[in-house]
């Protein structure tokens, strides 16, 4: 078992020669969480996870997480509500609607469209 430290944006590990690297087999294998976690806070990376990898069977456990030193770099295009194309300009039409006064639908018989009182 080994405890990695992971670019939560690029889900990349830290390796013993300071470089990063998507094969968590490569990745340095700190003695404890929190020397993992100590040296995860001084990274240039945005956000990082703490996690132990189990080699024999390529499970990963997330054990904690945070921010490092750098600031976010992941494009916008990869923001949740930007890939639905949301924008914030939307937020006010996605607001629920008072619909006092509805429309009848034109499918529906006269007897069982709402009244207009």
């Amino acid at each position: 078992m080994k405890i990695l430290i992971e670019d939560a944006d690029t889900l990349e590990y830290l390796a013993s020669n300071g470089r990063w690297t998507k094969n968590a087999a490569e990745g340095k294998s700190f003695g404890a969480t929190d020397a993992a976690f100590q040296v995860a806070k001084k990274e240039p990376i945005a956000r990082y996870n703490i996690v132990s990898y189990i080699s024999q069977t390529r499970q990963f456990v997330n054990l904690d997480h945070g921010r490092g030193k750098g600031h976010a770099t992941s494009p916008a295009w990869k923001h949740p509500r930007r890939r639905a194309g949301i924008t914030s300009a939307d937020k006010d039409s996605r607001a629920p609607r008072n619909h006092s006064h509805p429309t009848p639908a034109p499918h529906m018989a006269p007897e069982h469209r709402p009244s207009e009182t």
